[in-house]
């Protein structure tokens, strides 16, 4: 089973024993999809793959707003189906729970706020290999 260093709003998390807090199974998924959106598109130097370029399809687009959201949902649905690629790469050298890994993608949901094209609203939801369907929304401002 793999783990990863639990997250709260970018900070790392102590467990109650004083220890660095993990997530794992549905947590971990959770958090993994929530890192691979948020970060931007080569923002990791060792792995210019990783992330998302679902800020530079919304910020300065002045195309209307189903355009944009159409944009941002491809860029979403490719971050997710990288990780999900990842996942099988790292399955061939690390156990993964059925909880934490991904399935198939069910519905990608991005919506751009009318008002300020800055807030956008993320919803993502991914069938596991525990055949459960596990959903993150989030509220970014870009």
């Amino acid at each position: 089973m793999s783990y990863d260093l639990k997250l709260d709003q970018g900070d790392l998390r102590i467990a109650n024993s004083g220890d660095l807090a993990v997530v794992v199974d549905t947590d971990k998924l959770i958090q993994d999809l929530l890192k691979i959106i948020i970060t931007p598109l080569r923002g990791n130097k060792s792995h210019l793959w990783y992330g998302s370029s679902v800020n530079g399809a919304i910020i300065g687009e002045s195309f209307d707003l189903d355009f944009v959201s159409d944009s941002a949902t491809a860029q979403v649905r490719n971050a997710v189906e990288n990780l999900f690629r990842m996942q099988l790469s790292q399955s061939q050298i690390q156990i993964l729970s059925p909880a934490e890994a991904i399935s198939a993608v069910k519905d990608i949901y991005v919506n751009n706020n009318p008002i300020d094209r800055r807030v956008v609203e993320i919803k993502v939801s991914v069938i596991t290999g525990a055949l459960t369907v596990e959903s993150v929304r989030f509220t970014v401002r870009l």
